[in-house]
């Protein structure tokens, strides 16, 4: 029973061997970290490398100061499963001493919260986005204000915002990361005339090889430019 409510509520417990640094998981934290359940043997080490490189100091610094201060944890954080893909987990913890006071052993859960940060997340983004619509004066002001506001939540080093405009011309008016050239290069495309998947988006009208790169919502986003090409 306490299995299958953890596999419902994608949550999981755990048990670190402070004195030989062996770690028990059950079946559910396995499955959250994309491994087959009781596969092999996990070590706190080995926890540490599923742990996504931006985040992983911060991981080390909180069980540190857990173990110093005897104090139980809860932490959000990133972790990276074996094909790559990301997910967020809430962690908890709790240090437990032997008679000495030495930290022989740690108990805790995780569970998965991706789909939950991601609503968060989408919730955050569209606040912010209506509150700059409020408070800028124009339309140029505002784009530049949105543009930065999404470099900073996707984490892409380029950025920019094409608005159609009377001519059937696509230029950017804000962006970020891209060089002057590009943009000069790119900002001339004009719907009707040139066949590519901006001004198919734009139109709304994907070619089959577009559909894999196309949202629900008819966007197209590329994670692999080359890959793309």
């Amino acid at each position: 029973n306490l299995a299958e409510a953890q596999r419902i509520a994608h949550i999981g417990n755990w048990a670190w061997n402070i004195v030989t640094n062996e770690l028990e998981w059950s079946d559910e934290i396995y499955r959250i970290f994309g491994l087959p359940p009781g596969g092999f043997a996990v070590t706190y080490p080995l926890f540490l490398n599923t742990v996504h490189p931006e985040d992983r100091k911060l991981v080390e610094q909180t069980v540190e100061r857990a173990l110093q201060s005897d104090r139980p944890y809860q932490l959000e954080h990133r972790i990276v499963l074996p094909d790559g893909s990301e997910r967020v987990v809430l962690e908890q913890g709790e240090v437990f001493r032997d008679p000495a006071g030495r930290p022989v052993r740690m108990l805790g859960t995780v569970q998965d919260i991706t789909e939950h940060s991601r609503v968060e997340r989408r919730n955050q983004m569209t606040t912010t986005l209506l509150a700059l619509f409020v408070r800028k004066s124009s339309r140029k002001e505002y784009l530049d204000a949105v543009t930065r506001v999404l470099h900073q939540w996707s984490g892409c080093r380029c950025i920019g915002a094409r608005i159609l405009n009377a001519k059937c011309e696509i230029p950017y008016e804000s962006y970020i990361g891209f060089t002057t050239e590009f943009v000069a290069s790119e900002s001339c495309l004009l719907i009707g005339r040139d066949a590519c998947a901006c001004t198919r988006v734009i139109t709304q009208a994907p070619e089959t090889q577009d559909l894999a790169c196309m949202t629900p919502g008819g966007s197209f986003r590329c994670g692999n430019t080359f890959l793309f090409v």
